[in-house]
């Protein structure tokens, strides 16, 4: 499985995401990717809709300057402002589990 995936349409306006665990509930992988520019920006998403999905494509892809919509970024960050510190923990099945 491809590490690093790219969103079409972006997630709190940004576009580039990496796998760092996987889950399996009821029988289905799911994996939290989380953007490569800000750990607050992640989601879960099963392994089906992420490889047939239009909106996500493998890899790192360069969309020039749409790589980010810092409009969009600046408000999500702004209004987050006063929550707790996310924090992801890893499994140690994670590729970028450090022991």
């Amino acid at each position: 499985m491809n590490l690093f995936w790219s969103s079409r349409i972006g997630i709190h306006g940004l576009k580039h995401f990496a796998i760092v665990n996987e889950y399996i509930s009821r029988g289905e992988k799911s994996f939290l990717l989380v953007s490569v520019l800000d750990k607050d920006i992640n989601c879960v998403i099963s392994e089906n809709e992420l490889e047939k999905s239009k909106d996500w494509s493998m890899g790192l892809i360069d969309f020039k300057k749409a790589n980010i919509n810092s409009k969009i970024y600046l408000k999500f960050k702004s209004l987050n402002k006063t929550k707790e510190e996310n924090k992801i923990f890893l499994n140690e099945s994670s590729p970028f589990y450090i022991s």
